[in-house]
């Protein structure tokens, strides 16, 4: 009896040392399938600024809101040129911004106070893809703006069209693209 508690008790601390000693990922999934489900946060995110956009666009005009508004994720972001975002504050400012150029690479801001911080801390020179979720330099990346002025940076265009690639997805908007 004194044996099979022994059995026992070894068994299950063996299963709890094995359970915690697999990584996080394999119990929930793959890694990718992690990242997808972040990025298609960040997509209903996106849309939720463009529809808003659209709402304040409907007032300032007073022209009414369409009752369904079927845009294509393609209308969500819109690519722009780095050199019109603010990399310290990750916002399209519409407006040439001031170049800082820190070991060998530009980036852009405004103010004395922006290039100290990006000069003083090497972390606000990167920002996260949304679709790869991997560092990219803000200096080199491709950048895209929403609706409402935020910008967001991603280390290749392919990389791109896959993160709009998860809105054309009819279970995740109720979105299907023109066939």
């Amino acid at each position: 009896m004194a044996r099979d508690v022994f059995k026992i008790l070894f068994v299950s601390v063996f299963a709890v040392f094995v359970a915690a000693a697999l990584p996080a990922v394999a119990r929930s999934g793959s890694a990718s399938d992690a990242q997808e489900e972040q990025a298609i946060l960040v997509l209903r995110d996106i849309k939720q600024n463009y529809l808003a956009s659209l709402q304040a666009e409907a007032l300032r005009t007073k022209n009414p809101i369409p009752q369904k508004v079927s845009a294509g994720p393609s209308l969500w972001l819109t690519k722009v040129s780095p050199a019109e975002v603010n990399m310290a504050t990750n916002r399209y400012e519409r407006k040439a911004q001031d170049e800082v150029r820190l070991d060998g690479k530009v980036y852009h801001a405004t103010g004395a106070a922006a290039e100290l911080n990006m000069k003083l801390n090497p972390s606000t020179r990167f920002a996260k893809d949304p679709m790869t979720g991997k560092a990219v330099d803000k200096s080199e990346a491709s950048t895209y703006a929403d609706a409402s002025g935020r910008v967001f940076y991603f280390g290749t265009d392919a990389a791109f069209k896959n993160f709009l690639a998860l809105a054309e997805k009819e279970t995740v908007f109720g979105y299907t693209s023109p066939k």
